[in-house]
């Protein structure tokens, strides 16, 4: 490892780091920062997922830690692994540091969860998904030491590629295909040929049915959240993966531009875009909205969401055709947008926006949702309309008119409402 990389990590990782090694010096332990720190620290990125692998007794090396550190510890002795929750020292510093004892695993057969047995080193590596987080880093009590790199993965981050350890890897475990696929779009790497080659013999020999949906989904999901993601969905389409997780979704150059452009909405429509907390459900509704309705809930069952995220696809994917030609209607008012747009997500107005909804989405977002009346349903109450459910009928078609331009004070707005409420009395 070239010697300039530790000194651009900040401070407080290189003391944890160093302290870690005090540590492992201290107990007898073998210690050593591993995957995507490792990586990602070698490609210059910023990385605080932060797992240190110890050959010898983890658990016992992660309670010194845990007491040198001030941090609280949660041991998994069946697993040999420990999190330790560090307190909030600087944003410079994880949250959480992952300890493991240094293993083996072995696969009794395709897509089954592993044996795990106590390791070397090396081992431990080995049984790792691809070569560019198969490296360690020894830590010293001087710091992060010398680069361990048994598999070439320095090599492959230089020539830009994926490239698994062994040829049953995919076989093995099959959710590699799909992390595969996420770390090249990540890092703008290819898939080494005899990876993609191993990838899709594993898709062609069924290995994915082997693996539960929820695991599969989890990392489709993951895949989503990626910027720019319509590469990578390409990829799995051509691997033939995406035919086995949804079914009747295909992938074509415009729809891929679509789903890369959820990501550059923030340049569009910066609010609405910050106000989505998951853009990724946009680009599943882009995904399944050209399906039949039964088909793209019956994928929205099969991605095994929570009851928050499967009721917001439902609901776009429900009521989409309806809510667009109303609002790209000429003759569409502001009320009739927004009253169509009430109860949406921000991710569905977002895919409303993307199928031609523009403007409306905008103005809606903008303006319309924001106007109130200067009036309540006790003005009316005190101007002698009875109290009930006709003053809440009446204050909405006031509403309305205002959204469409009348009403603009308190005394118009007020007559309106009286008009309206004992129109209907």
């Amino acid at each position: 490892m070239s010697d300039e990389k530790p000194e651009k990590l900040p401070p407080p990782i290189r003391y944890l780091l160093r302290t870690a090694g005090q540590v492992a010096e201290r107990t007898g332990v073998g210690a050593y920062a591993v995957g995507g720190f490792v990586r990602d620290l070698l490609l210059d990125r910023p990385n605080l997922d932060i797992d240190i692998v110890a050959e010898g007794d983890g658990i016992a090396y992660a309670g010194a830690l845990a007491h040198a550190l001030g941090a609280d510890l949660a041991a998994v002795p069946r697993f040999g692994t420990a999190h330790l929750r560090l307190p909030l020292q600087s944003p410079e510093l994880p949250a959480r540091v992952d300890v493991a004892t240094a293993r083996r695993e072995t696969y009794a057969s395709s897509g089954a969860l592993p044996a795990v047995e106590q390791a070397g080193l090396d081992e431990d590596l080995y049984r790792r998904d691809f070569t560019v987080n198969a490296m360690a880093i020894r830590l010293t009590p001087q710091g992060p030491g010398a680069l361990i790199d048994p598999f070439g993965g320095q090599s492959d981050l230089v020539a830009g590629q994926i490239r698994i350890l062994h040829p049953r890897s995919f076989c093995d475990d099959p959710t590699r295909i799909l992390r595969a696929v996420r770390f090249a779009q990540r890092y703008h790497f290819q898939l080494e040929p005899g990876t993609w080659e191993a990838a899709r013999s594993a898709v062609e020999q069924g290995c994915l049915d082997t693996v539960s949906m929820e695991r599969l989904s989890r990392e489709l999901l993951l895949i989503l959240q990626e910027p720019q993601s319509g590469g990578a969905l390409a990829t799995l389409a051509e691997l033939g993966v995406l035919a086995r997780l949804l079914p009747g979704v295909t992938l074509s150059a415009a729809d891929k531009a679509q789903l890369d452009r959820v990501d550059q909405l923030g340049g569009e429509v910066a609010d609405l875009a910050q106000a989505a907390a998951a853009p990724w459900l946009t680009k599943l509704l882009l995904l399944l909205h050209t399906l039949p309705l039964p088909q793209g809930a019956a994928l929205i069952a099969r991605l095994k969401l929570n009851r928050e995220q499967s009721q917001a696809l439902h609901q776009s994917l429900t009521g989409w055709t309806t809510a667009l030609a109303i609002v790209k209607s000429p003759d569409a008012k502001p009320s009739q947008v927004a009253r169509t747009f009430a109860g949406w997500r921000p991710e569905g107005l977002l895919f409303l926006y993307l199928l031609g909804a523009g403007e409306s989405v905008t103005r809606y977002w903008q303006d319309w949702r924001h106007v109130r009346l200067a009036i309540t349903g006790a003005d009316l109450i005190r101007a002698g309309v009875p109290a009930g459910p006709a003053i809440g009928r009446a204050l909405a078609q006031v509403l309305a008119d205002r959204l469409d331009g009348a009403a603009p004070d308190l005394a118009s707005q007020l007559a309106l409402a009286l008009r309206y409420a004992y129109e209907e009395a």
